[in-house]
């Protein structure tokens, strides 16, 4: 069993690089959304939104997914950047149809508004970041190549460029506190097993063996900027939480996958109270830096790794430890481990807790990850993922098709 913690770039550096790549782009100012006279530029509004006037009243209406959110955004002003509110901030598609429509009270009662300007720059609909399948009651047990992570598919609402200035910047919330889920675009079967449709989607690699096993709360936050100037305050907009439940038959709850100089804690429970364990560290390099072996009684693992090496050399003082990887291999009382192989979980996990990925989606849910140094390098150099070009952005997009009359979603 890979631990989670491996020290390397994550989530913190790649925050950092998206966000100095927006901020260059915001000032070359390339951007594909309407700017008006004085130069403002606001993200584009939903694909389809339509307006009517009824007395003193802004009917909205837009095409749209059951599945869906949105935000409607309102200003008195279409020379005020600063000026958007929020008139709503999560309204749920209609069920019924394949339209949601918003009505804007009194909207035509703005004394600010210059006359025979068109309602769309007093106006803003943006789709509300979500999970793409319904996550209440899932459990999550670990994928069929990552024991203890799990990939979670999200659409982002927006066909923005991946570092665009209108990016959505969206975080996993675990529990109510933000989490260090990694963001990712994967190719996810929206098909079946016997017939699978691989479609690359956004989403979140959610190590979950970090969380204690039972039931959890998450929840997508995301930052929406609404116009290039720099001084403008984004929206915060979240979706619905969703309850899921973790089993992982390891767990690394409370574990530090980060050293000092005084040394390295390694921390893991497992949900059987008898077993041996043993627990190998790497070096960068992928070579063996240190092995111990113990037995525990009530299923917690414990052990202090004070930096020396199976040759008693002190470590981390080189760049060949820049980072560690550890291997947690565990069996139970009655069995013993072979000499000179490697050990592996002979306890594994029940095959049939595997409900999230064989139940649902099939076995083969994800395909390969991209390896983690290919994707930091081409973040470096401002390389647009080739992947990012066919990601599907929301459920009602333009594969959608005609049946009956009304266009609906292929996806599910």
């Amino acid at each position: 069993m890979i631990h989670p913690g491996k020290i390397a770039l994550g989530q913190a550096w790649r925050r950092r690089l998206r966000f100095f790549s927006a901020l260059f782009i915001l000032l070359q100012f390339d951007n594909r959304s309407r700017a008006d006279e004085s130069g403002i530029i606001s993200p584009d509004s939903v694909a389809g939104l339509t307006f009517r006037v009824e007395s003193t009243n802004v009917i909205l209406s837009w095409p749209s997914d059951p599945r869906e959110g949105f935000v409607v955004l309102g200003r008195a002003c279409a020379s005020c950047p600063n000026e958007w509110v929020a008139l709503t901030n999560h309204l749920k598609a209609a069920v019924a149809t394949n339209r949601t429509a918003f009505v804007d009270q009194r909207g035509m009662n703005q004394p600010a508004r210059e006359p025979g300007t068109p309602l769309d720059a007093f106006y803003r609909v943006l789709v509300v970041p979500d999970f793409w399948f319904d996550l209440n009651g899932v459990e999550l047990s670990g994928s069929p190549k990552l024991d203890g992570s799990d990939f979670l598919p999200c659409y982002t609402g927006s066909k923005e460029a991946e570092n665009g200035l209108f990016w959505p910047e969206i975080f996993l919330g675990v529990d109510g506190e933000m989490s260090d889920a990694d963001e990712s675009i994967e190719s996810v079967n929206f098909g079946t097993l016997a017939a699978p449709d691989f479609r690359p989607v956004r989403g979140f690699w959610l190590q979950h063996d970090s969380l204690k096993n039972g039931e959890h709360t998450l929840q997508l936050r995301t930052i929406l900027r609404l116009s290039n100037i720099i001084e403008s305050d984004p929206l915060c907009v979240s979706n619905a939480p969703v309850r899921i439940r973790v089993y992982n038959t390891i767990s690394f709850v409370g574990n530090d996958p980060t050293y000092n100089w005084k040394g390295m804690t390694c921390r893991a429970q497992s949900v059987w109270p008898r077993v041996g364990w043993r627990w190998d560290i790497y070096d960068s390099a992928g070579k063996l830096a240190m092995r111990k072996l113990g037995r525990t009684v009530d299923g917690n693992i414990d052990w202090f790794w004070d930096l020396r090496d199976r040759f008693g050399k002190l470590r981390g003082q080189s760049d060949a430890d820049s980072e560690f990887s550890t291997r947690l291999a565990v069996w139970s009382f009655d069995s013993r481990p072979k000499c000179g192989t490697q050990l592996v979980n002979l306890v594994g996990q029940d095959q049939t807790r595997r409900s999230w990925w064989s139940r649902r989606l099939g076995y083969h849910f994800v395909r390969d990850r991209v390896k983690e140094e290919q994707e930091i390098q081409r973040r470096l150099n401002r390389d647009p993922d080739p992947r990012a070009k066919s990601v599907h952005a929301r459920p009602f997009d333009a594969t959608s098709a005609v049946v009956n009359g009304s266009r609906r979603s292929r996806l599910p």
